[in-house]
């Protein structure tokens, strides 16, 4: 029978990069990111932001909505989530397989202009998109600058 078997060292590195975000997080950004995921799940998000708003991605592919959890509680986001195993009746036994199950957590320090009332997520196509309004006076205004002459 082959088998075979992928083997890296993912919770080192999640460690380590977890460490240097602890370290070196609120120095470069605004926004800290916490990950806590098994060798088998991991979540890259992105974050992004404009005049009004704050944009978060998350790839969650084969995640369920049904299966997210998602808080706000003293300014900190939390999504958490599960992949659960489908099943099914094949037959036969499984020479390789790569698909993961696992359970997720992830964190996001929000900063202070985020307005935690006008928060919308949604679950598209394996990515779950949530969008933060920004307080108004976290909004720049543009100041009109005329001719005294």
């Amino acid at each position: 029978m082959l088998l075979t078997q992928r083997n890296f060292s993912l919770p080192l590195v999640v460690r380590m990069q977890n460490d240097m975000e602890r370290l070196f997080g609120d120095l470069f950004a605004p926004m800290s990111v916490g990950n806590t995921c098994s060798e088998q799940l991991c979540t890259p998000l992105n974050i992004r932001e404009d005049d009004t708003n704050y944009y978060i991605d998350v790839e969650i592919p084969g995640v369920n909505p049904d299966d997210l959890n998602i808080t706000v509680t003293a300014r900190v986001l939390t999504i958490e989530g599960e992949k659960k195993e489908e099943t099914r009746e094949t037959g036969g036994q499984y020479v390789h397989s790569e698909r993961h199950f696992s359970s997720f957590r992830r964190t996001v320090r929000l900063p202070a202009s985020v307005d935690t009332e006008q928060i919308n997520a949604e679950h598209s196509q394996g990515v779950l998109s949530i969008r933060f309004g920004k307080v108004a006076q976290a909004v720049p205004k543009r100041i009109q600058v005329t001719s005294a002459d």
